[in-house]
């Protein structure tokens, strides 16, 4: 089983995984990775399927947190990157059910409604109000809470619309009503160490050099 590892910098992450849950089982490969507006995004495939639970518990183990896509210009640039690589990892993170890769936001409760959503980092939820962000008739919390967001768009195997799946849901041995298909990746972005952690850092490093030079 993987290790769960929470610092400061991860902490919500690690209780976004505590109230949806985890197997803590991943095994995703990076295919790509791109940075945009100084954020670099990381895009992973699993060919078996993952669910939101295991690829969130994956992206905290590697440092990371699953892309959080607050606004207009960040959500677009990861649908086009999806849609424009010639990768072909990349193409086939949509399954052939439509199903995209997993992002950062999840509802613990209550799937269906715009309010309960919310980022694995605490980014602001204004987007997930806005219902032109959704594919048609999503989200609908179709399979049992709580619920994990991904790229869903009717159908096809391309685009920036947004639509809900269970969080236990998107592997081989399906749980409840998890009935869609395999969700075939997710897309992370590096959690940035806060510079007050790399003065402390330096300072060690300093002050272990200071104390060579004395001995």
């Amino acid at each position: 089983m993987r290790k769960l590892i929470c610092s400061a910098v991860t902490m919500r992450l690690c209780l976004a995984t505590f109230l949806v849950g985890s197997s803590g089982f991943a095994h995703a490969v990076l295919v790509h990775t791109a940075t945009n507006g100084g954020i670099t995004y990381k895009f992973y495939y699993e060919a078996g399927g993952i669910t939101w639970n295991d690829a969130n518990t994956a992206a905290i183990n590697a440092g990371e947190t699953l892309a959080v896509l607050d606004t207009d210009a960040k959500n677009t640039f990861v649908a086009n990157e999806i849609d424009t690589t010639s990768s072909p990892e990349l193409t086939d993170l949509y399954s052939d059910n439509g199903l995209g890769p997993w992002l950062g936001g999840y509802a613990t409760t209550a799937g269906a409604t715009l309010s309960s959503w919310e980022w694995v980092n605490g980014a602001s939820t204004a987007r997930f109000q806005i219902a032109d962000s959704w594919s048609g008739g999503q989200p609908d919390g179709a399979e049992a809470d709580p619920m994990g967001l991904l790229f869903y768009n009717g159908g096809t195997k391309a685009g920036s619309l947004w639509g809900d799946y269970g969080a236990a849901c998107g592997v081989d041995t399906q749980e409840g009503n998890c009935n869609a298909g395999n969700v075939l990746g997710y897309v992370t972005t590096v959690v940035p160490v806060p510079a007050a952690v790399w003065l402390f850092g330096s300072g060690l490093l300093g002050l272990v050099g200071i104390a060579r030079r004395k001995k």
